[in-house]
């Protein structure tokens, strides 16, 4: 297995800062070595977004998901996993158009559930939103320019460890049906939920927003939620997720080193990467 690492290390539309700092932290930390260590070659890309006209957090975002699409083709062209490092959850749109034809399914590990849209978000953070732009619920006309996109559809997406819900994102997710195994039950639960997905999908794309850690073990970022994923559970999941499905791709998101002074997230990181590939 030949590995390109792409990195997007975009928050908010600024580079490098916060969650987008999170990118530069693990690269730091050994993941490239880490990773060549079981899975061959690692390639290593970093991606700048396509601007026309004055920067803004909208153009910026879509702009890098093009670049984001691109290079994931082009790593699945050449037979490369890809593995995308992201300070924004909305990288995994560009991973999953990237991707296409092929129609995989989205196990989507997180604090939240991103289902905002710019109608219900009370703070405007289009990490918020990402879920929605995903499945085509919001930005449609900026995700059409992303090569590759189609909403993906609500059966193919399937949360993990979600439990920080505003009132509209919890609305959708019960009335649109949206599957969330909570932290609770995942060892119990999850391997159900994916033997539904198998009906469904025949590969799968990990999300993995880095929050999704009880912050009391490893804290990811200032938003993190109370009550989340252990990292051995988290270990746990993603190898039941491998012992269905190949993992074609991966998105480790939202990572902001600095509440995490010690490091301990890099470690979980790295061991959910060898989980989810079986190195």
């Amino acid at each position: 297995m030949n590995v390109t690492l792409v990195t997007f290390s975009y928050d908010s539309g600024v580079r490098g800062v916060r969650m987008g700092a999170g990118p530069a932290r693990l690269l730091a930390a050994g993941l490239p070595e880490f990773l060549a260590g079981f899975a061959g070659d690692v390639a290593m890309v970093d991606v700048a977004p396509e601007q026309a006209g004055v920067p803004s957090v909208l153009s910026t975002a879509f702009g890098g998901l093009r670049v984001v699409s691109r290079e994931v083709a082009g790593a699945v062209a050449e037979g490369r996993v890809p593995v995308v490092l992201a300070g924004s959850c909305y990288a995994t749109v560009g991973v999953v158009a990237g991707l296409a034809p092929r129609q995989v399914a989205v196990v989507w590990f997180d604090s939240h559930g991103d289902l905002n849209t710019p109608e219900t978000t009370t703070s405007g953070f289009l990490d918020g939103m990402a879920a929605c732009i995903l499945t085509g619920r919001c930005f449609g006309g900026l995700a059409a320019g992303v090569t590759g996109f189609l909403p993906l559809p609500d059966e193919r997406l399937l949360f993990v460890g979600v439990r920080d819900l505003d009132p509209p994102e919890a609305r959708l997710m019960a009335e649109a049906g949206l599957a969330n195994v909570e932290p609770g039950h995942v060892r119990t639960a999850l391997g159900p939920a994916l033997d539904r997905l198998r009906e469904r999908a025949d590969a799968v794309h990990v999300h993995l927003d880095l929050d999704v850690l009880d912050p009391e073990e490893a804290r990811a970022n200032a938003l993190a939620a109370p009550g989340g994923l252990s990292a051995s559970d988290l270990v746990r999941a993603l190898e039941e997720i491998r012992s269905r499905f190949p993992v074609v791709s991966m998105a480790l998101t939202a990572y902001d080193p600095a509440v995490d002074p010690e490091g301990r997230v890099c470690g979980v990181a790295m061991e959910a990467v060898e989980a989810a590939f079986g190195g």
